[in-house]
């Protein structure tokens, strides 16, 4: 498997939207995201999200790898996906 990369915010939010995660919340610094009684808090004023951050999600999400990598390419095909619309409609 190639090594992991830190990715920004907005990615791993669609990457979690496309393996059925939620947006329950947001607000201009982090997007709160369920699945069943699962949370996750996804912060959105970082350029890159520290591993630490992407592992909790990994963990809470029970992505691995050829799933995450098929979900993250996937995530990376929406055009202007940062630009996107949010079900808050909070940019």
């Amino acid at each position: 498997m190639p090594p992991l990369a830190q990715i920004q915010p907005y990615l791993m939010k669609q990457v979690l939207v496309l393996d059925g995660w939620r947006v329950r919340k947001e607000d201009e610094f982090n997007w709160i995201l369920a699945k069943g009684r699962k949370y996750l808090v996804i912060p959105r004023k970082c350029r890159t999200l520290p591993f630490a951050a992407m592992n909790v999600c990994f963990e809470e999400a029970g992505l691995r790898g050829q799933r995450y990598l098929d979900l993250l390419t996937q995530a990376r095909a929406v055009p202007d996906i940062a630009r996107m619309p949010t079900q808050f409609g909070i940019q």
